[in-house]
């Protein structure tokens, strides 16, 4: 495998985890998680050098065409609200770019006494006997009917990286996303 390719994968695997690890910690920084990325990328920069002297290496400005041409011939795409399930990751990953954290205070809950909240919840996964991750329509869950504060309710490593491209380059970051994981798919 190129290592070029092998340091990008290393600050992609860096970065979700650094980033990951602040959202969970309620302290996310997309400079800090970035710098993470970067220390895995180094990290893997160097010890792949070592191995450098037994392999054949391409030119390195095939790698940059290509990221070149990408970046100016592919248009971005707006993927961020093809589904609902899409803008859920755009709230979470806006909201955690903006506040540092997943966990979303929602003021609606604080007034809501027990009894109320048995009864607005009643029709989902929410009772008596099950006190876990009550799914508040919009996406969001509360991990019980006496917390205050809703979660996103998956793919919270989606939402990290909605809030790094919105941290980077605000709303037309977030268009770019689609294209950045294309284009280390491929």
């Amino acid at each position: 495998m190129p290592r070029g390719f092998l340091c990008w994968a290393a600050w992609l695997a860096g970065t979700s985890w650094a980033g990951i690890t602040l959202a969970q910690m309620e302290s996310f920084s997309a400079v800090a998680a970035m710098a993470g990325g970067g220390v895995a990328a180094a990290t893997t920069a160097v010890l792949l050098r070592r191995r450098r002297s037994a392999e054949r290496r391409a030119p390195a400005w095939i790698g940059a065409l290509a990221v070149a041409l990408c970046a100016t011939l592919l248009p971005a795409i707006d993927t961020t609200l093809l589904s609902q399930d899409a803008s859920i990751h755009r709230a979470a990953g806006r909201w955690l770019a903006r506040n540092g954290s997943l966990a979303i205070p929602d003021p609606t809950l604080e007034a809501l006494d027990g009894h109320e909240r048995l009864i607005l919840f009643s029709g989902g996964s929410m009772s008596d006997k099950r006190t876990s991750l009550v799914r508040v329509p919009g996406g969001v869950v509360i991990p019980s009917l006496d917390q205050t504060v809703a979660y996103p309710s998956f793919s919270h490593l989606l939402s990290v990286w909605v809030a790094l491209a919105y941290s980077v380059a605000g709303e037309a970051g977030l268009r770019w996303l689609g294209v950045l994981f294309a284009f280390t798919a491929w």
